[in-house]
């Protein structure tokens, strides 16, 4: 995301971790021009590495892919960067995420559980 009426601003770099091509294409594409997508990975192993290695901003991640699930690569990247951003998308292929209305709350609420529960 940018700050309006800044030209030179430097976009938010998302990383974004889902089991779907299709997902991880609409999220890319929902997110448009406004962040940087710096990768997309398709399990939870490739999402704990990238982070690594990437360094992005904010991961959206799915809860639920196999091998290593959503909820184990996040408690796992919330280790090694305790204050990293995460926003969770327990979607199917029935939700729409462009009517979705989540409260601003849900990505640190969510956070906050994993790191009480660590």
């Amino acid at each position: 995301m940018t700050m309006i009426g800044e030209e030179n601003a430097v976009k938010l770099r998302v990383l974004i971790a889902d089991d779907h091509e299709w997902m991880l294409d609409l999220i890319d594409e929902i997110l448009g021009g406004d962040f940087e997508v710096v990768g997309k990975v398709t399990d939870g192993r490739a999402m704990v590495e990238a982070a690594s290695r990437l360094q992005p901003d904010l991961i959206i991640t799915d809860l639920a892919m196999p091998g290593l699930t959503g909820i184990e690569a996040s408690r796992q990247t919330l280790k090694a960067r305790p204050a990293f951003p995460l926003f969770c998308s327990p979607c199917t292929r029935r939700c729409n995420l462009s009517k979705m209305r989540l409260p601003p709350a849900c990505a640190a609420t969510f956070t906050n559980w994993l790191r009480a529960t660590n």
